[in-house]
């Protein structure tokens, strides 16, 4: 049903950051939205629950919760496991969501396998394996990288030396041509 937890080394963030961000992004949302920001794993079990029974005999939950489910999610298998996933605008089936419980294994398997590469490329590696998942999020999460922080640092400076210098040649060759 989860995501396995992957054996990869980071030594840029731990679970615990990952959660205190989570909490952080979650109380950062209007008040009636928070619920269902991310899902977490009881409420993929309610959903799971809700996707499982006919809608004529289907009692859990409240009304309203039951119409999310239906109309947000549906359910699909995958290697015989009944997996929740996001409906797509055209009503066909995406990728299965990432639950909050497992966020940091997909994000961390995602930034590994794209080598530090960025927010973009990282939330794309994402999108290809989950569904669900803010962007947003993926974005507080890889700020906390130190790789791509120092590169990004460093690419600044080799930058501003190189533009410095560009500027430097400028003056240098206006002045030869007095």
């Amino acid at each position: 049903m989860f995501m396995e937890n992957t054996q990869l080394a980071v030594h840029w963030i731990t679970k615990e950051e990952v959660n205190r961000l989570i909490e952080v992004f979650i109380q950062s949302r209007s008040r009636n939205y928070r619920a269902k920001v991310l899902i977490s794993a009881d409420t993929y079990k309610d959903i799971l629950q809700v996707l499982r029974q006919k809608p004529a005999y289907c009692t859990f939950g409240t009304a309203k919760f039951r119409f999310w489910a239906r109309k947000k999610f549906a359910l699909t298998n995958i290697n015989g496991k009944h997996v929740v996933c996001l409906k797509n605008t055209d009503q066909t089936i995406g990728k299965p969501i990432c639950v909050k419980e497992e966020i940091f294994d997909v994000i961390k398997k995602a930034h590994i396998d794209c080598e530090h590469k960025g927010r973009d490329i990282t939330y794309e590696n994402v999108k290809r394996v989950k569904s669900y998942l803010p962007k947003e999020l993926c974005d507080i999460i890889i700020k906390n990288c130190y790789f791509c922080s120092t590169k990004k640092t460093r690419m600044t400076l080799a930058h501003s030396t190189s533009s410095e210098e560009g500027d430097l040649n400028d003056i240098i060759d206006f002045y030869s041509t007095i």
